[in-house]
């Protein structure tokens, strides 16, 4: 972990559109953030240092929704993103890999309509990914595949129409948000994935079949996986307080993540973590109200506190990547008294 930001400053990026709604969704450490904004379609958008850019103006993309943003890959100079499309107006849900250049205005897309493997759950900036589809006529959407190049290819043969132990499930994921790093696979290829036989987080590392192992975690609300291979989630007790933990695939010791004095009734949820160890959270239910807390090296942190005096209608904090920033969503009243959505960062 490193140290923290003793104050953030809040750097507004603008907004895509000051008429339609715009959000943004990831981003990386290089600091080019993945959203979308709904006209009369979704339309996917990069902040690429500079600009708001609409990446499908001059594609036949109808809907474009973005999922998951990479570091940029030092030996192509490109980053990789990742959410679903469609290409009929009515048309979404097709999974997609696309790749852009920092700076740049313009992506090249792979589509996935005509493969077993359809959803995108997980990509490195290698560009290995982590999919789900239907596979030979057996309904389940849940079978998980590895891409690597073009073709998706069937990871746990065995597994299809049986409901056995150690077989991967990604139902519970794919159609969460990643706000920052891979979430689901680690650079080294593990995989973070539910046991669909007895609904325990499991792992599985790509090309070792026999490496698939269940976690002492059933059924959390919400888990993340970084590249030490941590898995950051959030989960109620006995008293139906949620709190956030941390496990160590490695080492598999587990810890839970202290919390602020008074506070010990409100639940804590997940929002994010990094691959330096500090974990973004969302405290509710609590008489002080609902705010963001921050976990790193030197402790447990209030960001109501860290957040300078500002006139946004809300705030909210989608991820913390390695550098310490958090991407966030700024609520903004124009002075025609409209609703803008900013997309933001705060360092």
């Amino acid at each position: 972990m490193q140290p923290r930001l003793a104050k953030y400053v809040i750097d507004d990026l603008g907004t895509f559109s000051s008429v339609n709604q715009n959000h943004p969704q990831a981003f990386n450490n290089n600091g080019d953030i993945l959203g979308d904004v709904l006209d009369a379609k979704f339309s996917c958008v990069i902040w690429n240092g500079a600009h708001l850019v609409d990446v499908t103006a001059t594609t036949t993309i109808n809907n474009c929704s973005g999922v998951q943003i990479t570091d940029v890959n030092t030996a192509t100079g490109a980053f990789t993103f990742t959410g679903s499309l469609g290409f009929a107006l009515q048309d979404s849900g097709v999974g997609f890999v696309a790749t852009m250049k920092p700076n740049g205005t313009a992506a090249t897309f792979t589509s996935f309509e005509n493969t077993s493997a359809s959803t995108i759950v997980g990509i490195d900036a290698a560009g290995t990914a982590l999919m789900t589809g239907y596979y030979s006529g057996v309904f389940d959407s849940s079978v998980p595949f590895a891409l690597t190049g073009s073709t998706p290819s069937l990871l746990q043969p065995k597994c299809i129409g049986q409901d056995l132990r150690y077989c991967m499930t990604l139902d519970y994921f794919y159609e969460s948000s990643c706000p920052f790093g891979k979430c689901y696979l680690s650079s080294a290829g593990l995989i973070l994935a539910y046991d669909g036989f007895n609904l325990n987080l499991m792992t599985y590392r790509i090309g070792s079949p026999a490496s698939a192992k269940d976690l002492p975690i059933h059924l959390p609300r919400y888990a993340v996986m970084n590249d030490q291979e941590q898995v950051a989630y959030d989960q109620t007790d006995t008293a139906e307080v949620r709190h956030v933990y941390v496990y160590d695939t490695k080492t598999g010791k587990q810890r839970v993540l202290p919390e602020l004095a008074g506070t010990s009734s409100c639940d804590y949820q997940l929002v994010s973590q990094n691959n330096v160890g500090d974990v973004l959270g969302l405290v509710t239910d609590c008489t002080a109200g609902q705010f963001y807390v921050l976990w790193d090296a030197t402790g447990v942190h209030n960001l109501a506190q860290e957040i300078p005096a500002n006139t946004y209608f809300s705030i909210s904090l989608l991820g913390v990547n390695d550098h310490g920033q958090i991407l966030a969503e700024l609520l903004k009243v124009n002075a025609q008294g409209v609703l803008e959505y900013h997309w933001g960062l705060l360092k």
